[in-house]
């Protein structure tokens, strides 16, 4: 036998009982046979019974009252009611039908055994229709007809245990050797049933009642006094009913008998507002509509939806519960430990339950769980009040109304779990705790959010509270959420996104007092949008990311992010449209994943991308990733590419920093013409201004030219220059004098024929960087660059190491050009035996401008190949004197290449 149990232990049988279904026996002449104001035809099929009656008033329905007593002398007894083709024994009226009590009337059941069971199974073809009084002194009354149940508002049913079954039973198989037998429930063949507004089917004292039917259950009571506490309604699932707990088990058979099922719909108008009604259990192969007030003493069992109009509060100090309470439990992989599997309403299959609907009030004084396999709706005035823990697990959560979840205990949390399904609000969510949205294994789920969503812990812990919001689909907020803590001191409030698209174009606010702080993460799989209104005055980290495949963006246009910590922003493309700064550091990372694809950076003019401490940008895969900045880098270390080199950067808005390093694979703010002939200045540089100092301070310059491909540098010091050279991207190795008279020409670089412009408006100063087979001079590594040089200093220029261009090209315009105010060489010059070498003091050799090779400093060796296959010719160390360069050479000149 496959059963599932619900909520009461069911006792178990000495021996089995079971009702089997048996078509209904409707015959023409039942069918015109009009009611009676007792029972009447009635036929014992089982035990014995006897009837004592008032006959001269038995009359037809409405007439005068008249009373029936029923004695039954066994302690199982079925009674068949209004067939007039069987031999009467109760009763007997051939023009009279079935089981029915009219206004006025009374039907008593007594018993001879101490306990007795009486079942009364209407055959007449027609409803039972009960207006009058029913009672069971010491008997347990059952009355079932197929074709349906009336209970008016006038009737007073009393007994230990009262069924009312609108379905066909087996009249002849009832057998037990307990007192209180167990009643199969099937609905192959079931009418509707319905209680009205004010019968009293509790008699003044604690009786159990079964209401079963299929179609439609309507059952009212206003006065929760008139209806028994111990009330069990069963529309349309299969099981069994213990009357001595009493308790329901859903089950599809009973022995060899298979149970029916059938679609219902229950409406429960049980209670008011000032007179609660405790509802022990309620079941549904179908709907529940409930429109009245309604304490739940256990969940309800539905498969498809439950609409809340009224009010439903849970019963005692205990979690309320609507669903299964183990499905909204998670598993460390996300996935659901617990079914949601509740009743047996499809033959052997448990079925799932079905949705909610409120559009009233759900009440939960101890918390709230929610395991169903269907949706959450709360509609607009809906309201939904927790004080406790909430979980709820479902296919999705929508809510127009208002949703409320206070406790003053940490830990007590509001988690949305949505399996399959999509979490909405458009109206009121507030949460005393933690916040977590889940939606499980999901790849379109979403989250959106177009109303008000707040979530403060107000407990007295100091312990992080953790807001987590994960959907499958896309993360949408347009209108308000708020995260943290507005009273409590020293408390951290987290906000973690992940989803595969995320976008917030209305305002997310994080809370923190003092002392405490606010880490945001928000990671989309795909593309991210972060505008409208972000406000996070303690915030200390924040990360950013987006997906890294081609096309997907991490894109931030809202007010200020301020971090007193650390900023990652990632993804395939980023973009910067607001300042978005970190105390400590700030990390980007740009690029396609798995595959190298080029990826952007962007900084809209304007806005600030900032590190205090260091702002570092990276590519994924060398060489895929461009920066285009109109707004401003800032940081004490603004490093381009020292993980993974860039590709091409263009920087607009400049840089303002102490220290910046420069990896690129392609073009740094290509050069795109000179200036005035007077100043020999350069357009379209890369502006750095010192961070301390500015424009009288310092900068210092680190270039790594690393790609394959022909580069154009174009970097400016809007202040005073400090620069070494790390390019070292030589097939072998460039020019190693090695101190002697004779030197070996290698294979040149990759990036052979590349620019380099370097300008200062101060002082410049060239030393050597961390390439290790380039020329070692004592005490310094070489100035390298594969292609032309040129440094322009506002003020003097001083070389403190070997400055190499290892041999990349010939003619004229490609060497080496130094020029300054004063030019202090201490270390030879190395380059191609057929490039310019071109020192010049600034404005010599120009219009009106005087200036004299003499008030050089100093001079140095200059080396030079005598061709580019077996040797060099070194010149002695000292100064030297501009006659002995060969045809070609310009020591002194007032040229600067463009």
């Amino acid at each position: 036998m496959d059963t599932k149990k619900q909520q009461f232990r069911v006792k178990p049988l000495a021996a089995a009982v079971g009702l089997a279904m048996v078509v209904p026996y409707m015959i023409g002449t039942a069918l015109a046979a009009a009611p009676a104001n007792v029972p009447v035809n009635g036929t014992v099929v089982q035990g014995s019974a006897s009837a004592t009656v008032n006959a001269g008033i038995i009359g037809t329905f409405g007439a005068a009252g008249a009373t029936t007593t029923i004695n039954v002398t066994s302690t199982a007894n079925v009674i068949n009611w209004g067939n007039p083709n069987i031999a009467a024994t109760l009763n007997p009226n051939s023009t009279l039908a079935g089981f029915n009590i009219g206004a006025g009337s009374t039907v008593d059941f007594t018993t001879t055994p101490a306990a007795a069971v009486v079942l009364n199974v209407d055959n007449s073809g027609q409803i039972s229709t009960l207006d009058g009084s029913l009672t069971g002194t010491g008997v347990n009354v059952f009355v079932a007809n197929a074709n349906g149940i009336v209970v008016g508002s006038g009737a007073v049913l009393t007994a230990p245990v009262l069924g009312l079954i609108a379905s066909d039973v087996n009249s002849s198989a009832l057998t037990q050797t307990t007192a209180t037998p167990t009643i199969a429930l099937s609905f192959a063949t079931a009418g509707s049933i319905s209680v009205a507004n004010g019968a009293d089917i509790n008699g003044g004292g604690v009786h159990s009642v079964l209401i079963a039917g299929a179609g439609t259950v309507n059952i009212a009571g206003t006065n929760s006094a008139n209806i028994s506490p111990n009330l069990v309604i069963d529309g349309g699932v299969s099981g069994l009913y213990d009357s001595s707990v009493p308790s329901f088990t859903a089950t599809s058979s009973v022995g060899n008998v298979n149970l029916t099922t059938a679609a219902t719909n229950v409406n429960l108008n049980l209670g008011t507002a000032g007179g609660v009604f405790t509802l022990n259990s309620v079941y549904a192969d179908g709907n529940i509509t409930n429109n009245g007030s309604v304490d739940l003493a256990a969940s309800p069992e539905f498969t498809g939806t439950l609409t809340n109009n009224g009010i439903i509060n849970q019963a005692g100090a205990a979690v309320l519960t609507i669903g299964n309470a183990s499905a909204s439990i998670l598993s460390t992989n996300g996935a659901i430990s617990g079914a949601t599997a509740a009743i047996y309403a499809n033959s052997t299959i448990a079925s799932n339950f079905g949705s909610v609907v409120n559009n009233g009030t759900i009440a939960a004084a101890d918390g709230f769980n929610l395991g169903i396999a269907g949706t959450f709706t709360n509609n607009t005035g809906g309201q939904l009040n927790v004080t406790g823990a909430a979980t709820m697990t479902d296919s999705g959560f929508s809510n127009a109304g208002l949703v409320s979840v206070a406790s003053l205990a940490l830990g007590n949390v509001g988690d949305f779990i949505n399996v399959n399904g999509s979490f909405t609000n458009s109206g009121t969510i507030s949460i005393n705790g933690s916040f977590a949205v889940n939606n499980v294994a999901v790849p379109v789920g979403n989250f959106s959010n177009s109303g008000t969503i707040t979530v403060a812990d107000n407990s007295t812990a100091v312990t992080p509270i953790s807001n987590n919001i994960k959907a499958g689909g896309t993360v949408s907020n347009s209108g308000s959420m708020t995260f943290g803590n507005g009273s409590m001191s020293a408390t951290t409030a987290n906000l973690v996104v992940g989803d595969a698209n995320f976008s917030n174009t209305g305002t997310l606010n994080m809370v923190t007092t003092t002392g405490g702080a606010s880490n945001v993460s928000i990671a989309s799989g795909v593309s991210g949008t972060l505008a409208g209104s972000f406000s996070a005055p303690t915030l200390y980290n924040f990360t950013f990311s987006a997906g890294t495949a081609a096309g997907d963006l991490a894109a931030i246009n809202t007010n200020t992010i301020a971090a007193s910590h650390n900023v990652t922003l990632s993804g395939f493309n980023v973009t910067v449209g607001s300042s978005v700064g970190a105390s400590s550091g700030a990390l980007v990372n740009v690029g396609g994943l798995p595959n190298a694809v080029m990826g952007t950076l962007s900084v809209a003019t304007g806005a600030t991308l900032a590190g205090d401490s260091s702002l570092q940008i990276n590519a994924y895969s060398d060489g895929f990733a461009n920066v285009s900045a109109s707004g401003t880098l800032m940081g004490n270390i603004v490093d381009l590419g020292g993980s993974h080199s860039l590709n091409n950067i263009n920087i607009g808005g400049g840089i303002t920093a102490n220290n910046v390093d420069i990896y690129a694979t392609g073009v740094v703010n290509k050069a795109m013409g000179g200036g005035t002939a007077a100043l020999n200045y350069l357009d379209n540089a890369a502006v750095i201004t010192p961070l301390t100092g500015g424009t009288t301070g310092t900068a210092d310059l680190y270039v790594d030219a690393t790609g394959t491909h022909v580069q154009t540098w174009n970097v400016k010091v809007d202040g005073n220059l400090s620069a070494a050279s790390g390019t070292d991207n030589f097939s072998t190795a460039g020019l190693n004098n090695g101190g002697g008279v004779t030197s070996t020409y290698f294979a040149p670089a990759a990036n052979i024929y590349s620019q380099l412009r370097l300008q200062a408006t101060g002082n410049m100063v060239l030393d050597g960087g961390n390439s290790s087979t380039m020329y070692v001079s004592p005490g310094s590594n070489s100035f390298t660059w594969p292609g032309q040089i040129v440094a322009i200093a506002g003020g003097n220029l001083t070389t403190l190491a070997p400055v190499d261009n290892a041999f990349t090209n010939s003619g004229a315009y490609n060497g080496i050009f130094l020029q300054g105010n004063a030019l202090n060489i201490t270390a030879p010059i190395y380059t191609n035996g057929g490039a310019w070498i071109n020192f010049s003091q600034t404005g010599y050799g120009q219009p009106g401008i005087t200036g004299n090779p003499a008030t050089m400093t100093s001079y140095y060796q200059l080396s030079e190949p005598t061709n580019t296959s077996t040797g060099v010719v070194s010149y002695a160390s000292g100064p030297i004197n501009p006659s002995s360069l060969k045809t070609g050479r310009q020591f002194v000149s007032g040229y600067v290449p463009k």
